[in-house]
């Protein structure tokens, strides 16, 4: 840098001098260029063609992108929550929203990367129960709109029992063909639960609610108690309120229940500053019991019209 100062003070007068700072300022051009032509993330799908000309060409499109989306499900082993960002990153929209009913609501690239990690995180839903494969039932597309009806295979991990879990998905896509919102129902929710037979280990075994209380009062105490951060003044007041509340909701899995906060504990290491309060008291607006009329109100879908 001395040196370089030393020359620029000197005047410059010889042919070798001018074409010296010529060339360094060419250079200097250059990298400058350089660095204002890098070009952002693209907004299109990495599984399709930016420019798809035809119908047929977009169901393909579609068809690889939900294949993605359930392999992703079905698949998930590892609590990486940064590999299951990579995998949904290239083919949703960055403010995706998706509705499963009766399980909740999710906004957002990080909170749908986030949910599917709860199946692989050993202090969450995981405890109970894990998706195992899949098997695809229907499925048509016409864009922008693809649904499909798959049937899961889930394995509850504390008894060895196996049962199928049926999900109708409808995807809406964006202009870049990516998912822009999905809305999905389980419609035999409740009889799957039964299947597992949560409700007879849970009321047989107290150990095991016992447990889940515990696995939800050291989450909140481990990432919730900066300032700030709603959390419970200490393990007795966490677990007595935990003990005030129903287990479960057979009809909802947000709600204001201890499994729903179950599962929340199981993302609090990722995103506190989001999940604290929903495994604290109130619930933070997530674990909490929503009117009947809320379903109506928060589709992840514009209102559709007939053709003719």
């Amino acid at each position: 840098m001395l040196l370089l100062r030393e020359h620029i003070m000197q005047p410059c007068k010889s042919p070798f001098c001018i074409l010296y700072y010529a060339a360094l300022l060419l250079v200097l051009s250059s990298v400058q260029f350089t660095c204002a032509t890098v070009k952002p993330p693209s907004p299109f799908s990495r599984l399709c063609p930016r420019k798809i000309t035809s119908e047929s060409k977009w169901q393909t499109c579609a068809e690889q992108t939900l294949k993605t989306w359930n392999d992703g499900t079905a698949k998930v082993r590892s609590s990486n929550l940064a590999a299951m960002m990579e995998t949904y990153a290239g083919i949703v929209d960055p403010n995706i929203v998706v509705r499963l009913e009766p399980v909740g609501t999710f906004v957002g690239l990080d909170m749908v990367a986030e949910y599917e990690t709860i199946f692989a995180s050993p202090t969450g839903p995981a405890m109970i129960i894990r998706p195992i494969s899949y098997v695809l039932r229907r499925y048509v597309a016409h864009r922008p709109i693809a649904v499909a009806t798959v049937d899961f295979l889930f394995s509850n991990m504390l008894n060895g029992n196996a049962a199928n879990l049926t999900i109708e998905q409808w995807f809406r896509f964006n202009e870049y063909n990516r998912i822009a919102s999905a809305d999905f129902v389980l419609p035999r929710y409740t009889e799957f639960l039964q299947a597992l037979q949560l409700d007879s280990m849970l009321s047989q075994d107290p150990s095991i609610p016992q447990s889940i209380v515990a696995s939800v009062c050291n989450a909140s105490a481990a990432f919730c108690s900066s300032p700030g951060l709603e959390h419970y003044a200490d393990f007795a007041s966490c677990a007595g309120f935990l003990s005030s509340i129903p287990f479960m909701n057979p009809l909802r899995t947000q709600a204001n229940s201890v499994l729903c906060r179950l599962v929340h504990a199981s993302l609090v290491a990722y995103a506190p500053q989001i999940h604290c309060s929903h495994i604290g008291p109130t619930g933070g607006g997530v674990c909490i019991d929503e009117p009947y009329s809320a379903y109506y109100t928060s589709s992840p879908f514009p209102p559709a019209t007939f053709i003719s």
